[in-house]
């Protein structure tokens, strides 16, 4: 009703044409927006109308083109608006060119001097810097903070995040904080304790922990004796009919360790029953292996597999 009447009260003469002052002040009604061009308008007052809407769709324009420079420092930072803004409303959008990078997490923005107010990403203080010198940063009010709707740059350098030693940072994607999970490459004592929760272990290291094997080979006995494939193990010996050796490359900690061994002829034997058993006491780096058939006689087989377990 006040903008009817003032329209009409301009278009009669009687006072000057009432223009909105910036692009909030637009009405999402077409009929509505009668400030500027109100029915039965003078025509001298046509031009002005126009000139009006043109500075308010320039002011908006300069508020998000990321040009004007903030001022302030540390994480406290002003800006002066193009756009006559009084007070901070939901959905008041603005884009600046940072003056300075943050230096903590409670950054404030205070435009035209309305009060200074939280800046946050997706609900969460950001952290020093987040925003840096140049950036242009693009932020939204939500009615209680200013929320960043930008990308923020990407991270060049391990000086941008800040951790400690044996510290692995990572952001959950939800926000922009990065978080210390604190972690560091086990030992090999630890390993083989096995009670360590949050080491991580490299692939040269992993067979110190006791599940897993300590060294294992499969080889046949059939001249030439010779290994098919193996871990940990140096070499392996003929020593008789049905006996062999094996000797690791690694020796182990105690002679109390566990000997896992099998045997076979594969296709070419009809009866594929064989034994294959420690022959004598192991050492901590050789192992005896006796291989028989069902009537207990000393037999060469073509394949021999023998599984270490136990401490290194």
């Amino acid at each position: 009703m006040k903008r009817l009447l003032l329209a009409t009260l301009a278009s009669l003469g009687l006072i000057g044409i009432v223009f909105a002052a910036e692009i909030e002040d637009l009405d999402v009604v077409d009929a509505a927006n009668t400030g500027r061009f109100p029915e039965n308008q003078a025509p001298s007052s046509l031009n002005n109308g126009a000139r009006a809407l043109e500075a308010i769709l320039a002011r908006f324009y300069n508020d998000l083109g990321c040009r004007t420079p903030t001022a302030g420092s540390g994480v406290t930072y002003t800006l002066a608006a193009s756009r006559a803004i009084t007070s901070y409303y939901d959905g008041l959008l603005l884009c600046f060119d940072a003056s300075f990078q943050n230096t903590g997490g409670s950054v404030t923005l205070n435009v035209d001097s309305n009060g200074a107010q939280s800046v946050r990403r997706n609900g969460a203080s950001l952290v020093a810097g987040n925003i840096e010198l140049g950036q242009k940063v693009l932020v939204v009010y939500d009615g209680t903070n200013f929320e960043v709707l930008s990308v923020m740059r990407a991270i060049t350098t391990f000086g941008q995040l800040s951790g400690n030693a044996d510290e692995l940072l990572i952001t959950d994607g939800t926000d922009a904080t990065f978080r210390a999970i604190t972690t560091y490459q086990a030992t090999q004592a630890e390993l083989e304790a096995g009670l360590v929760a949050d080491a991580y272990t490299s692939p040269e290291k992993q067979h110190h922990h006791p599940s897993a094997s300590k060294a294992w080979v499969s080889y046949e006995q059939i001249a030439p004796i010779g290994i098919r494939a193996s871990y940990g193990v140096a070499s392996v010996a003929d020593i008789a009919t049905g006996a062999s050796t094996v000797t690791l490359t690694t020796a182990m900690s105690t002679t109390s360790y566990a000997i896992l061994a099998a045997a076979g002829r594969g296709d070419n034997d009809a009866d594929n029953d064989y034994v294959a058993s420690i022959d004598t006491d192991p050492t901590a780096t050789v192992i005896g292996i006796r291989v028989n058939d069902v009537s207990g006689t000393d037999t060469d087989v073509e394949f021999i597999n023998v599984l270490i377990l136990g401490d290194q």
